[in-house]
């Protein structure tokens, strides 16, 4: 009774486990879309800047005005910052995987491999049922008593 017990205390440990790494990446994955969200409108901010600018014939000033460079450079921070959320993805994935691992050495049992699913044997049974089917599907029209008349 006690190991059934531990086997559900796993189970739901597992599952928590499971549930909190899910939590994690979610949180972060949002993370990265607000990110993006920011990105998006920085380039637009960059697209108008420059539109604006060949509109009023700046055309050579486009590298140097400094708003631009100021958006360029916010650019690439949200960038960075895209990478470094997706890598701490990577590692709570990676610290997921870890602990599973562990809790399987913990125990020390190999793992239980599944059982192979066994080609069916004929019986008699099996043979004779297949017989009367056969019989069924070949008798395409029904017999009729003697002594009847056909119509």
């Amino acid at each position: 009774m006690g190991s059934i017990l531990d086997d559900i205390k796993k189970i739901f440990k597992d599952g928590v486990n499971v549930a909190d790494e899910y939590s994690k990446i979610g949180k972060i994955k949002i993370d990265i879309l607000k990110l993006n969200r920011n990105l998006d409108k920085k380039f637009m901010e960059l697209g108008k800047t420059v539109h604006n600018q060949i509109k009023d014939g700046k055309k050579s000033s486009l590298a140097i005005s400094s708003s631009m460079q100021n958006i360029v450079k916010a650019i690439s921070e949200l960038q960075k910052s895209i990478e470094k959320k997706n890598k701490e993805i990577e590692k709570v994935k990676k610290e997921a995987g870890e602990k599973s691992d562990k809790k399987s050495k913990k125990k020390g049992a190999p793992q239980k491999e599944q059982p192979k699913a066994s080609p069916k044997k004929k019986t008699a049974r099996s043979s004779q049922t297949k017989k009367a089917s056969n019989k069924t599907k070949n008798s395409t029209s029904p017999e009729k008593p003697k002594g009847q008349k056909k119509s």
